[in-house]
């Protein structure tokens, strides 16, 4: 009988301290502020030539994103260089031009969806509704490699 109530005892206790323990409420503030770029992306019935010039009227005519900066907003130094980018669509593809300047091009990555962000490599991340959740990104490195992937939330979050 008292093998039984020492067995016990340690169960018991825990759940009777467990009741006894307050839950505090923990203020926490994301070291990245919530503050999505906005694009509005133009549906267009013009034929574009994929050649990377961007020389149809269709292509002059449409803005530019503001210059990209570091996923990780003020928490890294703006970029050393510009990079921005067009964006259009039709019934069938979704086309994006982006203006890269980059003195050093290189990449050593050549397998499809291996981590590429570790080279010099172009993302872009496509969120339709702006919540960071159920959002698109597309990353290719200067050898033409891709990785491509649907984040079910936001990559910072555990």
């Amino acid at each position: 009988m008292k093998i039984k109530f020492i067995f016990w005892l340690p169960i018991l206790f825990t759940c009777f301290s467990c009741q006894n323990t307050k839950l505090e409420k923990i203020n926490y503030t994301h070291p990245i502020p919530y503050q999505p770029q906005n694009y509005v992306c133009y549906k267009t019935d013009s034929i574009l030539t994929i050649d990377g010039k961007l020389t149809e009227t269709i292509w002059q005519r449409t803005a530019a994103t503001t210059d990209f900066v570091d996923i990780q907003g003020n928490l890294k130094p703006l970029p050393l260089f510009q990079t921005n980018v067009k964006m259009l669509w039709d019934d069938s593809f979704f086309y994006f031009g982006a203006y890269l300047e980059e003195p050093h091009i290189w990449g050593k990555l050549t397998e499809r969806d291996a981590v590429i962000f570790q080279d010099n490599d172009f993302e872009i991340f496509l969120d339709p509704d702006g919540d960071t959740h159920h959002y698109y990104e597309l990353e290719i490195n200067a050898l033409n490699t891709l990785w491509d992937l649907l984040l079910l939330r936001p990559f910072y979050d555990k």
